[in-house]
């Protein structure tokens, strides 16, 4: 189905048989799409198309930086009217923007937030690949994994923030920190730790769908192959352990972080 959107059409998915709109947020590689695949192949919610609330293809539709223009902009494709039929977004939304830019939306009853966090380490390995696999900046090309985390962001990544930070961990940190403060305070906002889901996958699904109401019965698992692929690259033990290293100290000025991975 095509949406119309300031006379750019997109297409998304809709269905009557969805109660509220989902939106899946994350900072860059942390599970997202297992995630977001894991609920589509188990629900009326899609990800064939999922919506990538990103400067593309948005970019001239949306303020991200205005809680009220991406209110709106939200309000807008949450249902469409069709033959006097009304028809909810079934296309998950998928986000890595910090918190403040939902700000509207939170304990809003039509639209609900899963935030998944994963290991900070497993988080630079794999995004340290993503951003060494683009031929733009989107971010800092090191040699080792741990200049990357101690670099300050740069180029197309810093589109998610709302500040500056001084390197790639705090950027990380800040991020994680802020969602899961919102977490505890709101009624629409679910936190998803990766590894539950990895290792405890129906459990976990059980949660996410109850919080969804959404009933469900045997459980499937998405293909692996379903997420952007980069080239896996093993780092020497020295630099892994020298990041894990910096990690752990840093993490000591984010005392709900610690408890959570050390």
């Amino acid at each position: 189905m095509l949406f119309d959107l300031n006379k750019k059409p997109v297409k998304l998915s809709a269905s009557k048989n969805i109660k509220k709109i989902l939106c899946v947020c994350s900072h860059e590689r942390s599970g997202t799409h297992f995630l977001m695949n894991s609920i589509s192949i188990n629900s009326n919610y899609s990800v064939n198309p999922f919506l990538n609330f990103d400067l593309i293809p948005f970019g001239d539709m949306v303020n991200f930086y205005s809680p009220t223009s991406v209110e709106n902009f939200i309000n807008q494709i949450s249902s469409i009217t069709h033959l006097d039929q009304k028809y909810k977004l079934s296309s998950i939304i998928k986000s890595h923007h910090c918190p403040l830019t939902f700000k509207n939306l939170f304990d809003n009853p039509n639209i609900v937030f899963l935030y998944i966090y994963r290991r900070p380490i497993d988080v630079f390995v794999s995004f340290k690949n993503f951003v060494d696999h683009w031929n733009w900046n989107e971010g800092p090309k090191k040699n080792t994994l741990f200049e990357f985390i101690t670099s300050s962001p740069e180029g197309q990544m810093q589109r998610y923030q709302e500040k500056s930070y001084n390197n790639l961990f705090l950027r990380w940190a800040w991020h994680v920190n802020n969602w899961l403060n919102i977490c505890s305070s709101t009624n629409n906002v679910l936190p998803i730790y990766y590894e539950e889901l990895k290792i405890n996958y129906e459990n976990t699904l059980h949660k996410i769908f109850d919080f969804l109401q959404i009933n469900y019965s045997f459980l499937k698992k998405p293909s692996k192959d379903d997420y952007i692929k980069t080239i896996e690259k093993n780092y020497i033990d020295d630099d892994y352990e020298k990041s894990i290293d910096f990690i752990n100290s840093n993490l000591r000025d984010f005392p709900d972080l610690r408890k959570i991975f050390v």
